[in-house]
């Protein structure tokens, strides 16, 4: 039952293909836990785009456990059924303003739920994670943080990343209200050392740190 992807498909499919394992990558790093399930949810122009989806995403989901290239599109719904990974697909109307979108939710390790789209010329964004909207680009390490929606937030992060060199590519706050709890989504130049991300922990307003590389 793998997927029958290739030539003349495969480099159609491609952008949106990578998109599905980034965003599983990113699932797979903000979950809690063992997954129990995956549903791939896309709505698109592609007909036939829905099972190579399918395998991508749960591709990028195992990889931080099996190991590329352990895992494929070709068996990755092989290893998750050997996993006991319930893999669900979905397909969506037009979603908003979105031609190509790709959404994934994970059941069980908190049940974390991520989303990405191609924009113009296939220009490929992540625009959910939870639920909060973002918009930065799947590629890189991302940092993820959770901290409380207060003045001077931004500043104490990203003078603690300049004192250790790393560069913020973009940096995009989100939130659900004003003094809740707010979601940063931050593409950094390079993979955080230890060090770093505890010291992003340190900072009282703080209160989860997650980083994943997307490519």
């Amino acid at each position: 039952n793998a997927p029958a992807i290739g030539g003349e498909a495969m480099r159609r499919l491609r952008p949106l293909l990578e998109l599905a394992e980034r965003l599983g990558r990113l699932a797979a790093a903000i979950a809690d836990g063992a997954i129990e399930g995956v549903e791939v949810r896309y709505a698109g122009a592609a007909e036939d785009a829905l099972q190579p989806l399918a395998a991508a995403a749960v591709a990028g989901t195992l990889a931080g456990v099996v190991g590329r290239p352990a895992v494929n599109l070709v068996n990755a719904l092989h290893l998750a059924r050997a996993r006991g990974i319930a893999v669900r697909q979905v397909r969506l109307g037009p979603h908003g303003d979105y031609l190509e979108y790709v959404e994934l939710r994970v059941a069980g390790g908190g049940a974390p739920r991520v989303a990405g789209a191609l924009l113009g010329a296939g220009h490929a964004r992540i625009v959910r994670i939870g639920d909060y909207h973002v918009d930065v680009p799947p590629r890189g390490t991302l940092v993820v943080l959770r901290n409380r929606d207060v003045p001077g937030v931004i500043g104490r992060v990203g003078t603690l990343l300049g004192g250790a060199g790393i560069n913020i590519g973009e940096y995009h706050q989100a939130r659900l209200e004003a003094g809740g709890v707010a979601l940063a989504a931050i593409s950094v130049d390079g993979r955080l050392p230890a060090e770093v991300v505890e010291g992003l922990r340190r900072i009282p307003e703080v209160s989860e740190v997650r980083q994943v590389q997307l490519d």
